[in-house]
């Protein structure tokens, strides 16, 4: 393979708790929030992610880890262009933010939103605004959330390879904890 890109294969394998079988009595699971973080940090790093859960002596899988799975493939079924096939970029992006392209988009995934909202009724968790990367050299035409269609504004300096998107909060009510825009070029 000399002279061609080198691809290396990577997964990473966890548990949904701390062990690697069934436990009746443990209630001390990761949340779906944080399994789909991991899951974007894997996809980000053009890893698998190997997610364990320990059958009952039936085979069956337990109630509490169906419905995490469940949670998380709703999560991946609102963002599945950016996460099937969906390759690293090198682009650097603030905070744990990160881009993967698939086909001829790109995938914007941005962590630590807060949602809109009177601050009476609302807690804020982060913040929207204005978030830029660099190494993004592609002229941009178009930037939208894929949860709901919603354009969004953004400025780019395409020789210098700088972009700044500015991000809107979550709808009331809405937390995808990582919500993911679509770059079009």
């Amino acid at each position: 393979r000399r002279g061609h890109e080198r691809y290396i294969a990577v997964e990473m394998c966890q548990t949904v708790n701390a062990h690697w079988g069934v436990g009746t009595l443990d209630f001390a699971h990761k949340s779906p929030g944080r399994l789909i973080e991991f899951l974007v940090k894997c996809r980000s790093a053009g890893a698998n992610y190997l997610l364990n859960v320990g059958p009952t002596g039936a085979g069956a899988i337990p109630a509490l880890e169906s419905e995490l799975f469940r949670s998380v493939g709703k999560w991946i079924k609102v963002h599945s262009e950016a996460v099937y096939d969906a390759k690293p970029l090198p682009i650097k992006c603030q905070g744990r933010d990160s881009i993967v392209s698939s086909g001829d988009k790109y995938y914007y995934f941005v962590h630590n939103l807060s949602s809109s909202g009177d601050a009476n009724v609302t807690v804020s968790t982060g913040g929207k605004g204005p978030r830029s990367c660099k190494g993004l050299n592609r002229p941009i035409k178009r930037v939208t959330w894929l949860d709901n269609g919603e354009e969004l504004t953004f400025a780019q300096n395409v020789e210098a390879g700088l972009a700044t998107i500015d991000f809107t909060w979550y709808p009331y009510g809405v937390d995808l904890v990582v919500r993911v825009a679509e770059i079009s070029f």
